[in-house]
């Protein structure tokens, strides 16, 4: 009998190995916000599946030209929507910014256009129809001409890298390199700089995301935080970070480093660098996985000289910088040239089973979730019917419509936090505690831990108050509400030492933003003072 040669194919066998990853670190950690990040986990990995099935063999250049058909029409239209977004025609998804196109920010807009570009160019060398080309050129030319309105650097440097990697690829361009390339190496270091000079604040902060990213990776090692964990784990772990430090930012005598940081200190939902997010919550093993499959996606196609890999690089160096994954247009564009890379990779004789055992995991979870993610749908909605009674501090009556959707939405930090507070007003302090609890295993808003404090000294527990608004304070150092609940806690549990000693820290403290707000608190701490130790009661006239 003849034997079966079976040789596996890279990509599939990491796409395969990166989809178990997740499935164990979701069955690791079941909670609602884990399943509700592995069911679109596996939604999105359908596009690989079937762009891998239906593109492979002899109808592999039918359907490039129509995904590239459709991409050249996509781009078109979302380019000459923001042109009409800049001449007051559309408006703007996002208030603060002019042009977004179909997105609520431009910075995904822009990334978008860099990866539709990156396409584009390589495949006007590639095309025989004279149709497409003229095609794919006006949808570059429109690309290339939105792309620097957007603003966006990320997307500026991930099109620029891919389209420099494409140009090497052509030896008449590798020659001028090297005849010029002390010119070269000085012009991409001005833009560079210029890069980052031009939002250095910006800049600054996503490099200090990195590093709370990079330490909390490193504590959890292996095994990461769970599926939808990042927030909360970087919360605690900028926390912990500052912790050692905290009475020297509060006296206003940190080390100057440590005084830097805290100004930029923020609590951010993602970790604006989608491999820093998947190895926080996953583990080295998740962040080596990705990594992996990325690279080795990006040589095949390379070494194939296929179009697909510009768009990869693309989408790679912009997830250094950004949240694609957090939108179906981006995971779509990875399963595409994930997909494709297999497809370059299958020569020979080869097995299915990785692609086999991956779909059948990804249908099974999804047919299994389909349920539970309905109930959480109409959760959501009725609390949008409900969500303006607390806009307008009806505490009683959302508690009153809301509670009962507390099992659907726990995955919801918002919807937690607004029945945290509403409970707190309305008295019932236990479960206002419990759905805060919630909410802060989710979250590294530390507004939560303010309001435990708040409940902790209705309750007559000033230890607990006092730990909830250090620990929210640490959490972000440059606000000044905690310090000021703090105050007021001294000084209705009758510590006048210590409430003296914090109003003038405050006093003298300077947060991120000053505004009426931070004005307003130190008013009124020092109302207090005034009132509480500063006035002395009049002499009682004597009697005669």
């Amino acid at each position: 009998m003849k034997r079966l040669l079976i040789k596996l194919n890279a990509v599939d066998l990491l796409a395969s190995t990166l989809f178990l990853v997740f499935i164990i670190t979701w069955f690791n950690n079941q909670t609602e916000v884990a399943f509700h990040k592995m069911y679109s986990i596996a939604i999105y990995v359908l596009p690989y599946i079937v762009f891998r099935y239906i593109a492979s063999k002899e109808y592999y250049y039918f359907w490039k030209r129509i995904i590239l058909i459709i991409l050249s029409a996509c781009a078109i239209w979302q380019s000459i929507y923001a042109i009409l977004q800049v001449i007051g025609i559309c408006e703007s998804h996002n208030f603060m910014f002019t042009i977004t196109g179909s997105f609520h920010n431009p910075g995904p807009f822009g990334g978008f256009l860099a990866i539709c570009a990156s396409l584009f160019i390589p495949s006007i060398q590639e095309e025989a129809y004279r149709f497409l080309r003229t095609l794919y050129y006006v949808a570059t030319i429109f690309c290339i001409i939105l792309l620097p309105a957007t603003l966006s650097r990320t997307a500026l440097l991930a099109f620029g890298t891919s389209m420099l990697i494409y140009a090497l690829s052509f030896q008449y361009f590798r020659d001028t390199i090297k005849r010029y390339w002390i010119i070269a190496v000085v012009g991409i270091s001005l833009l560079g700089v210029s890069a980052y000079l031009y939002k250095k604040d910006s800049a600054n902060g996503r490099f200090y995301i990195n590093k709370i990213s990079a330490i909390a990776m490193r504590d959890n090692g292996f095994k990461g935080s769970g599926l939808g964990k990042f927030s909360t784990t970087y919360g605690e772990t900028q926390a912990n970070y500052f912790a050692p430090y905290i009475d020297n930012i509060i006296e206003g005598d940190a080390p100057e480093k440590i005084e830097q940081e805290r100004m930029i200190a923020d609590c951010p939902e993602y970790a604006f660098n989608e491999y820093m997010e998947i190895g926080v919550e996953c583990g080295i093993i998740g962040i080596v996985a990705f990594i992996v499959l990325t690279l080795t996606a990006i040589w095949i196609l390379y070494k194939t000289k296929s179009i697909w890999c510009y768009g990869l690089i693309t989408l790679s160096i912009f997830a250094l910088f950004s949240y694609p994954f957090k939108m179906a247009v981006f995971c779509i564009f990875e399963g595409l040239f994930i997909a494709m890379a297999g497809i370059k990779a299958n020569k020979g004789i080869k097995t299915y089973a990785p692609i086999h055992i991956t779909a059948i995991l990804a249908i099974t979870f999804i047919i299994a979730g389909f349920s539970r993610i309905s109930s959480s749908k109409k959760a959501e909605k009725l609390l949008e019917k409900s969500i303006t009674l607390y806009d307008i501090k009806y505490y009683e009556a959302f508690v009153e419509d809301c509670y009962s959707l507390t099992k659907e939405l726990t995955h919801n930090y918002n919807f937690l936090f607004a029945l945290g507070q509403s409970l707190n007003k309305c008295g019932d302090y236990n479960k206002s505690d419990s759905i805060l609890i919630l909410g802060s295993s989710i979250s590294c808003d530390p507004m939560f831990w303010n309001i435990m404090g708040n409940n902790a000294i209705a309750q007559g527990n000033y230890e607990r108050a006092k730990e909830c608004y250090t620990k929210a304070f640490c959490m972000i150092p440059n606000r000044l509400y905690p310090l000021s609940l703090l105050a007021k806690m001294y000084h209705e549990n009758g510590d006048t030492s210590a409430l003296l000693h914090l109003s003038n820290a405050i006093n003298s403290f300077t947060p991120k933003v000053e505004s009426e707000l931070t004005k307003e608190l130190r008013e009124e701490i020092n109302l207090i003072i005034h009132e509480s130790y500063l006035q002395k009661p009049a002499p009682t006239p004597a009697r005669y």
